[in-house]
């Protein structure tokens, strides 16, 4: 029988390690990062066994998975590392694959370029049997946009003395795309948009009575919705007012007369909005609160009342 001649897989394995922890620090925020898979391909990993005598024989296989031929990676303004996740399912008992089978996967570009690579070591199997999840992750790797060579190499150890290994392979060739990223469309938001996720607040006396002479307007721009649910408290050179409180939004409110101009502090609760000044003189003046949502001004409320 003719086999291959490697390097030890503990050297190797030993470099690996080493490599990863010095890249570790930088890598592991991007756990939660993972490209889109957008089209697989069953597999099934196998070796093949030659002989001096020229003839070769091809294994049963080793292990079977739906390996990822197309993938888009997440849009991600900050982020760069992401994780391509697919399961392998091991076709031998754990003792065996734990002890033999290593399977690698190499991404090439049509030109030469060797672009990611990701081992399954035999260290890696899943005890239990089950599926093993292949978690690879890469660092603007998967960002590059084009056409490429997925190689998947399949070994079997033979035997080893610790330092040297003797393994036979299989390796198989398969089309891979990766797709650049999207960035969210931002919508506008209006009063129309936000409008739909605020319940209705429904029409009382208490919000619109009134016992002082009052003119109302509104202001036609879009955004916010107009404050609902208005209730006025008028003193001696007061004016505190509530109302209720719209999701996501802010308000500011100011009360104008002739040659003078008055902003309204305002506290927002849960539901509800308070705003007040004092120390308005008498006479006619216009209180005018402003809703923004994402500094968008929507539709304003004004009315005007007296100051006795």
């Amino acid at each position: 029988m003719f086999e291959k001649l490697s390097l030890s897989k503990i050297g190797v394995s030993a470099i690996f390690v080493c490599v990863s922890m010095l890249l570790g620090v930088s890598k592991i925020h991007a756990a939660d990062v993972l490209v889109q898979i957008n089209a697989s391909t069953e597999i099934s990993g196998t070796v093949t066994v030659k002989y001096t005598d020229g003839t070769s024989v091809v294994s049963a296989p080793l292990w079977s998975g739906s390996v990822p031929t197309s993938i888009q990676a997440a849009y991600s303004r900050y982020q760069t590392c992401q994780y391509l996740k697919f399961p392998v399912q091991a076709n031998l008992p754990y003792e065996t694959m734990k002890s033999d089978v290593t399977i690698k996967f190499d991404v090439w570009s049509t030109t030469g370029e060797k672009i990611a690579t990701k081992y399954v070591w035999n260290s890696d199997w899943n005890p239990l049997n089950g599926p093993t999840m292949v978690s690879w992750l890469e660092c603007g790797d998967w960002l590059k946009a084009g056409n490429y060579n997925l190689i998947v190499t399949t070994q079997q150890t033979l035997s080893t003395n610790g330092l040297l290994s003797r393994y036979v392979e299989g390796v198989q060739t398969i089309a891979f795309s990766i797709t650049a990223p999207v960035e969210p469309t931002a919508v506008p938001v209006t009063a129309a948009t936000v409008a739909t996720t605020l319940p209705p607040v429904p029409a009382t006396a208490a919000n619109n009575a009134s016992t002082l002479p009052v003119t109302e307007t509104e202001s036609a721009t879009s955004g916010a919705p107009k404050p609902k649910g208005v209730k006025l408290l008028l003193k001696k050179g007061v004016i505190s007012t509530t109302f209720t409180r719209a999701t996501g939004t802010t308000y500011t409110a100011v009360a104008t007369t002739k040659g003078s101009r008055k902003a309204l502090k305002c506290k927002a609760a849960k539901t509800k909005v308070t705003c007040a000044t004092s120390g308005l003189q008498k006479g006619q003046w216009k209180l005018t609160i402003t809703p923004s949502v994402k500094k968008v001004k929507g539709t304003s409320y004004v009315k005007t009342v007296r100051i006795k």
